[in-house]
């Protein structure tokens, strides 16, 4: 059956994003019952598509928080690349150093 909005790029952003959210909490159950793990994403989030990348992101985040666990939360940190290679660099050294992101999107 061929449904025409299931492969449009926003539907399959939200996929693929919940998909790694799942994927990567998974692994990391057994190791922190307990506690929170910070994602990073940097996006251009004055673009379109990133405003879309953000809200999709977001409402990962927010499903695995309301359904999946009660115990181990997931924080996400977002940080705007501004479309610039050097600022965008300069956000993930910040996600790394300062919010210590176990994980990281661009």
């Amino acid at each position: 059956m061929f449904i025409p909005y299931a492969t449009s790029p926003r539907n399959l952003f939200f996929l693929f994003t919940s998909l790694f959210i799942i994927t990567l909490f998974h692994g990391n159950a057994i190791s922190a019952q307990n506690g929170t793990t910070n994602i990073g994403a940097i996006i251009d989030v004055h673009s379109r598509i990133g405003k879309e990348e953000k809200i999709s992101m977001e409402i990962a985040v927010q499903s695995y928080n309301n359904a999946w666990n009660k115990t181990h939360m997931i924080v996400l940190h977002v940080r705007d690349s501004g479309g610039n290679p050097f600022q965008a660099a300069s956000a993930a050294d910040e996600l790394i150093k300062e919010k210590q992101v176990q994980a990281s999107m661009k």
